[in-house]
């Protein structure tokens, strides 16, 4: 009796001891998600507002940052797109099959995650610059990349397509391949296969790395500062019209145009959350 008495007294103890330790770290969690993330968000508000609606307002909708944003949504629409189409290419050679240099192409793709945007920006302008490796020959035909909008297009895909890829690789690789294998011994060809069994089956992980790649090519600033040449007008997106407002010491301004993207980061985080429960109700119902 003397020894369950000392027992449970010892596993009380633990259990304080756990709930102590549970509350710290739930504690420092917030604080630190206040200090990093709560407190510059209501600083931008603030200062955004600072000077009055109607500058607010008159910024928002002036033509500077009215085009900068047109630019923004084409920029990102158009890579994602691209992203979507190679992320899904490339996932689907990845986890259905085996073959010479499927880890280096597995590497190469995580490549833009761990290098600096700034390094993808100089490697497409040595590449594509008016003195670059293919610039030179694309310049005598009349196609025009660095310094102009279709090099904002390239560094976006490359700088958004992992986000599809690695997505859809688990994905894929945990639902196999048995269905496809199956319709294709009932008849099927690569297109049934393809829209009728492969796509419905990951449609929420294409969702779910669609809006990781929105909300990465939405910001993006490294890569476009090097090879847009801050053309206003022609090759200025948002983050880069926000850049050219703080340096002319027109910081209210920059607040004001950054509110935009603190609305796509609450429109991104309703989008996760939306698409992840639809994926996990789908996976539930197929266990």
């Amino acid at each position: 009796m003397k020894y369950r008495t000392e027992q449970n007294k010892a596993l009380l103890k633990r259990k304080d001891q756990s709930s102590r330790t549970r509350s710290i770290a739930i504690s420092f969690t917030w604080v630190f998600v206040v200090l990093m993330i709560v407190l510059p968000i209501l600083a931008i508000c603030i200062d955004a507002l600072s000077k009055g609606s109607l500058l607010f307002f008159e910024t928002l909708f002036s033509d500077t940052v009215s085009i900068a944003l047109f630019y923004s949504i084409v920029v990102t629409i158009i890579s994602v797109l691209f992203s979507m189409v190679f992320g899904f290419c490339a996932a689907w050679c990845i986890a259905y099959f085996k073959f010479p240099g499927r880890r280096l192409l597995v590497s190469l793709i995580d490549l833009p995650i761990s290098v600096s945007p700034i390094i993808i920006g100089l490697m497409f302008l040595l590449i594509y610059g008016k003195y670059g490796f293919l610039g030179q020959y694309l310049e005598d035909f009349g196609f025009v990349v660095v310094f102009a909008f279709p090099s904002l297009i390239l560094t976006n895909i490359s700088i958004t397509l992992p986000y599809v890829a690695r997505t859809l690789i688990p994905a894929m690789q945990e639902l196999g391949k048995k269905e496809e294998e199956m319709g294709y011994m009932l008849g099927a060809n690569g297109f049934q296969l393809l829209f009728r069994i492969t796509l419905p089956r990951v449609k929420w992980a294409l969702l779910y790395g669609m809006i990781l790649a929105t909300a990465r090519g939405a910001g993006e600033f490294g890569a476009a500062s090097v090879v847009s040449g801050f053309i206003r007008g022609k090759t200025v997106t948002l983050p880069l019209q926000v850049h050219i407002f703080y340096s002319e010491y027109l910081s209210t301004q920059a607040y004001i145009s950054a509110t935009l993207f603190l609305l796509l980061s609450i429109g991104t985080v309703i989008a996760k959350q939306i698409v992840g429960k639809q994926g996990l109700k789908k996976r539930r119902r197929k266990t």
